[in-house]
């Protein structure tokens, strides 16, 4: 059997590799309840992203999984900013009067 953190979760594979590998696929499909977050890790991220926009979601990704002890992946941000109609722009300087 193997285990792999997801969110503040872990998920138990089978021991099997290529039985693994499937299971991993099925949670990694863009409809899969799995990939899910939960409203508290969303939350981390926007606060992420509030304080570092110019960070691309990979950047995010890692920051977040470090500082938090928790395993979230760029296609999870990249659906959550999708799901909330959210953009990721660059912020641009304000001319000066």
């Amino acid at each position: 059997m193997q285990r792999q953190k997801l969110g503040r979760s872990h998920v138990y594979l089978a021991g099997d590799l290529e039985t693994a590998a499937g299971q991993r696929q099925a949670m990694a499909k863009p409809d899969s309840p799995a990939v899910r977050l939960p409203a508290e890790i969303e939350v981390l991220i926007l606060a992420e992203f509030i304080k570092n926009p110019r960070k691309s979601f990979k950047q995010l990704a890692q920051t977040i999984s470090r500082r938090n002890n928790l395993t979230v992946e760029v296609r999870q941000i990249d659906r959550l900013f999708e799901e909330h109609g959210l953009k990721k722009t660059i912020p641009t300087k304000q001319p000066q009067p």
